[in-house]
């Protein structure tokens, strides 16, 4: 029998292993329908900040203006604490 996995937890463990940019892209959009408190408790950590980042400066790389858009979002709505944005 198979655990029931939370659809939270999968889009969390989603996060950190996405690697294409369209995959990362659909992934961005279903994060942003999650609550503002559960985005905070893993893109809002240190390892979280460093995952967008990365995704940041791959879109930019790519020219993927819509997975640089809904990035900035992300990072827009978990950024209560603008030093930990600037050190990661």
């Amino acid at each position: 029998m198979y655990p029931i996995v939370s659809k939270e937890s999968l889009l969390q463990e989603m996060f950190f292993s996405a690697k294409t940019t369209s995959g990362r892209l659909h992934l961005a959009k279903e994060l942003l329908k999650l609550p503002t408190d559960v985005l905070k408790s893993f893109v809002g950590s240190k390892e979280g900040l460093s995952t967008l980042y990365s995704w940041i400066l791959d879109s930019l790389g790519k020219n993927a203006t819509q997975l640089l858009l809904h990035c900035v979002r992300l990072l827009v709505l978990v950024s209560t604490d603008l030093v930990a944005v600037r050190l990661s």
